[in-house]
């Protein structure tokens, strides 16, 4: 038998170039973060199935975007037009989160402190925020693989793949 892993599946949100002129999102903020679950190898069909039975009884058909349903946009609108069936939306949603048998892991940044701090310093030379948010959050989640004896396999959603059954794996 093999040595056991941790499987971390991460995804992106905000402007990841540092460059591109400041654009705060509707709260105000201006920030870019990366991040997701950190899950026993062997626990992965049981989130499935948790995923599964919470689209269930929603109805939903479609990825469970966090902007989209945070925001109440595009497919998620009915949120915030069908307050009782938000409401018991959201409240599913976060107990079948906090059910998890995993870690929630990110790295998010502070768009106009990041330059403050390395922009006089490392100018146009600097990091996309993705690629020091990348090394972070892998960095983490190595810790607790390494801390529990085990490897770590890194999936990232691409476009054409945005879900558990098709990650792009990198091992570590």
């Amino acid at each position: 038998m093999g040595t056991t892993a941790y499987d971390l599946y991460l995804d992106d949100s905000g402007t990841r170039c540092p460059f591109r002129p400041s654009r705060p999102g509707g709260d105000g903020m201006d920030w870019f973060a990366l991040g997701g679950l950190l899950l026993k190898s062997e626990d992965r069909l049981a989130i499935e199935t948790a995923h599964r039975s919470l689209c269930n009884r929603h109805g939903i058909t479609i990825p469970l975007h966090s902007t989209r349903i945070r925001n109440k946009k595009n497919e998620f609108r009915w949120i915030g037009s069908d307050p009782e069936r938000g409401s018991e939306f959201l409240r599913d949603l976060q107990e079948v989160i906090c059910g998890l048998p995993a870690y929630v892991i990110a790295c998010v940044m502070h768009r106009p402190g990041y330059n403050v701090r390395y922009g006089l310093k490392y100018g146009r030379e600097r990091w996309s925020l993705c690629k020091t948010a990348y090394r972070i959050v892998v960095e983490r989640a190595a810790k607790i693989a390494d801390d529990n004896g085990r490897r770590l396999l890194v999936g990232l959603r691409t476009r054409s793949h945005s879900n558990l059954n098709h990650p792009s794996i990198c091992s570590h």
